[in-house]
């Protein structure tokens, strides 16, 4: 059997396409104009039923154009043996593009744990990747953070719905942007994980923490820094979106410059752009190590796949240095990972053991070595 390569370097995408390479199929909402029809009065009870937690309805003003929403977002956990999965209902339209982040502990030391994931809403529903610990189960209290990407980063279609800086969107779970005018979708969490999973709406993070003292105070350097009126305007936003990007997505110092420079992005200036590179401050190698982790422990990848994607210019783009770094520090078990791999090839290709563990160990497939492929074609039928 032909060896199935992996594809991480075709046309190069911006971040919000590519990330984490999910090949999520959206279904293109169309605006369900509300309050009319000639149907029965039954079955306009029975549709708004159905709609009326997850499906936005698309109403529009006697000039047609919409109207302001309140969105909702409603989260709850499920077990799939060791994996943890998260199933998000919301009344954002299709297409709209969500960030998950599950996280506890010092997020600013190795005491941490991070697991992000982006996901594309679709009928009003979302079942997210698995969440885990090195492959390990999840237990304890966790912060779960689900946003919404930038309105200039949504779809046509989505923003034909939210606006084109979110106007149309309202509540509690709505907020003013820091930077430029744009409404920002947040809904926080708390996760305890035992026997069970129990997902409490919350305001801020419970378990969590970002910030040392070292890094307040480089922190409030960039902020005398920001009150300098000789820096332009443009430069400081570019900065801060940078900022966001390193603390938040983890991104490497290419992958932030062309971000904000993309035309699917930010859209800054050159300029700005390079300014903002220049100026934050990051440890580019935690950032690596972070990425590692999540490729690791959301899509099972072998240590040289992981390597790979790192530096790919059509990847993280990070440096080989810093790349090498993550390598060596994360903590994987890489048989439990040829193992799910394995398992993927098996239920949903349909493949042969002997076909799988070529798959596994070949430098266009997974890149296992050759004692990770023999362990998950081994345990395949446990």
């Amino acid at each position: 059997m032909a060896i199935i390569k992996r594809n991480t370097e075709k046309v190069k995408k911006p971040i919000f396409k590519r990330w984490w390479f999910w090949g999520i199929i959206a279904v293109l909402l169309i605006g369900i104009i509300g309050g009319g029809g000639s149907s029965s009065d039954d079955k306009n009870n029975n549709k708004e039923e159905t709609k009326e937690e997850t499906a936005i309805e698309t109403k529009e003003d006697t000039n047609g154009k919409p109207t302001e929403f309140e969105v909702k977002i409603d989260a709850a956990g499920e077990f799939d043996g060791d994996v943890v999965f998260f199933n998000i209902e919301t009344n954002l339209p299709d297409e709209s593009e969500l960030m998950l982040t599950l996280s506890k502990g010092d997020y600013n030391t190795d005491d941490t744990y991070t697991g992000q994931g982006k996901v594309i809403v679709s009928n009003g529903k979302v079942k997210t990747d698995a969440f885990s610990n090195k492959g390990e189960r999840l237990s304890g209290d966790y912060d779960l953070v689900i946003s919404m990407s930038l309105p200039s980063l949504q779809s046509d279609a989505v923003r034909a719905v939210i606006g084109e800086m979110g106007e149309y969107m309202t509540g509690d779970l709505v907020t003013k942007s820091e930077i430029g005018e744009s409404n920002l979708v947040r809904a926080m969490y708390s996760v305890s994980i035992t026997d069970d999973i129990v997902i409490t709406a919350e305001d801020d993070y419970s378990y969590t923490i970002f910030r040392n003292d070292e890094e307040v105070e480089e922190i409030e350097e960039v902020e005398e820094e920001k009150n300098d009126a000789s820096v332009p305007r443009e430069y400081l936003s570019a900065l801060a979106s940078a900022e966001a990007y390193s603390s938040l997505l983890n991104m490497s110092k290419k992958g932030i410059y062309d971000q904000l420079t993309s035309e699917y992005g930010d859209k800054f200036t050159a300029e700005a752009a390079q300014y903002a590179v220049d100026n934050i401050k990051a440890d580019w190698n935690r950032n690596a190590l972070k990425s590692a982790e999540n490729y690791s422990n959301t899509m099972h990848m072998s240590k040289a796949g992981i390597f790979d994607q790192l530096v790919s210019e059509y990847g993280e783009q990070f440096e080989e240095s810093e790349a090498q770094y993550a390598i060596d520090n994360i903590e994987a078990d890489w048989n439990k990972n040829a193992l799910e791999t394995a398992k993927v090839y098996q239920d949903t290709m349909n493949m042969s053991p002997a076909a799988i563990y070529d798959q596994l160990i070949s430098p266009y497939g997974e890149q296992f070595e050759e004692s990770e492929a023999q362990y998950a074609i081994d345990h395949l039928d446990d």
